[in-house]
């Protein structure tokens, strides 16, 4: 009779081998997962910084951008854009009336009669807010009948944080609209109102990630 094969391993060391075994098998399927993982599914976001930065500097030139990094993406559908794009015109509106409502202040506590500059400019902020008034109005329309599920682009946040020498160090959430094909979309303009605060060493609203 055959004698049984002996074993190149001792039984003071199967049960480590045994463990090694658990552990490798899960290791290996995991590689093997992300190897075959298609890489086209993965998003590549376009080079944000220069466009912030110029954006930045316009406002002044003194301006120094200490950090700019990515936090997180929200998918956006054609609901989601349009409720942005229509911030744009909110802002506008909450100037115009700012500036409306100073005009106003400031005739009833001098009681001095508004020169004739003063009655153009108040002409002139009036009829841009009727157009801006229409704007929103046509885009509370589409926004009501706007698809809510089919996504069409991206809302990228960053955290930003702007420095002007001796004077303040501020930080904030900035959120960048890309389409599809990852280019900048003018989608979220309300980014214009967050380097404005910026701009004067303060955080803007918080936009958070919805």
């Amino acid at each position: 009779m055959r004698g049984k094969k002996q074993s190149l391993i001792s039984k003071s060391e199967q049960p480590f081998f045994f463990m090694m075994k658990i552990m490798i098998c899960p290791i290996l399927l995991l590689l093997f997962t992300m190897g075959c993982k298609p890489k086209g599914n993965k998003l590549i976001l376009p080079d944000l910084r220069p466009n912030f930065l110029g954006l930045l500097n316009q406002r002044d030139s003194n301006l120094i951008l200490d950090s700019f990094y990515f936090i997180a993406m929200d998918t956006m559908t054609a609901k989601k854009a349009l409720t942005h794009q229509r911030f744009a015109f909110l802002h506008i509106m909450d100037r115009i009336n700012g500036q409306l409502n100073r005009f106003s202040t400031s005739r009833d506590s001098t009681h001095v009669p508004l020169s004739a500059s003063e009655l153009e400019t108040i002409d002139f902020l009036k009829g841009e807010k009727k157009y801006v008034g229409k704007e929103i109005d046509s885009f509370n329309i589409l926004i009501a009948n706007a698809d809510s599920t089919a996504p069409v682009g991206y809302r990228a946040f960053y955290k930003v944080t702007v420095d002007k020498k001796d004077k303040f160090i501020v930080s904030d959430t900035i959120p960048y609209s890309v389409t599809l094909e990852m280019k900048i979309s003018d989608w979220d303009r309300n980014i214009e109102k967050n380097i404005d605060s910026l701009a004067i060493g303060k955080p803007g609203r918080s936009v958070g990630f919805k």
